[in-house]
């Protein structure tokens, strides 16, 4: 976790919270706009989040723990299907999060911006909503073995949407589609794309 302080007319003080995720090896991807995210909804330090079951903070095997687990394997799997759009994420500048009245609002520019902010989005809502089991906290290897289930097939994909290997490329597809197709993706794999956290983890 990260903790940067921004004061900006010497009265505002903000506190942006990152949450991070190993990949493999020594390899970090630091997810700013998620974690701002996280805490806007449940007011709790995202690093509370990272090391939890098999899948959150991590690349992750096996079957995820729980509901929780499984919203941070959706979250992988909406990221992959981000990236075969041909957008490269972890060059992407930090988008601004507002938080108003606890609902927090990603805001992107490019199609892949946008594209991401609904993936962190609708995975900071499923993980507020979920149970958060302190026995979960940092498994031991044991418990997170065997392969990965697969994830959900024909919301969206490199060959309905259109690949490219550049990040904003011409031929990517409007970013309304796109974001649509995106939303339906989530809404299959989570089932409750549009719906707001009734309660924070426990």
């Amino acid at each position: 976790m990260v903790l940067e302080i921004q004061d900006q007319d010497a009265s505002i003080v903000k506190f942006w919270f990152t949450f991070l995720h190993l990949g493999s090896g020594d390899n970090a991807w630091v997810m700013p706009q998620l974690g701002e995210m996280l805490f806007c909804l449940t007011s709790r330090c995202p690093e509370e989040f990272e090391s939890y079951g098999c899948y959150c903070g991590q690349e992750g095997q096996g079957e995820p723990r729980d509901a929780l687990d499984r919203c941070c394997l959706s979250h992988h799997c909406c990221l992959e299907q981000v990236r075969r759009l041909g957008c490269l994420l972890e060059r992407l500048p930090r988008s601004p999060v507002v938080c108003v009245d606890g609902t927090p609002k990603c805001v992107g520019q490019s199609l892949c911006e946008k594209l991401l902010c609904v993936c962190d989005e609708t995975a900071a809502e499923c993980l507020a909503s979920a149970f958060y089991n302190q026995s979960l906290k940092s498994p031991g290897r044991q418990e997170c073995q065997g392969h990965r289930p697969s994830c959900e097939d024909g919301s969206i994909s490199a060959s309905s949407l259109g690949s490219s290997s550049e990040e904003n490329s011409e031929e990517a597809p409007p970013p309304r589609e796109g974001l649509r197709r995106t939303r339906r993706f989530l809404g299959k794999s989570l089932g409750l794309l549009g719906t707001r956290p009734q309660h924070g983890p426990r």
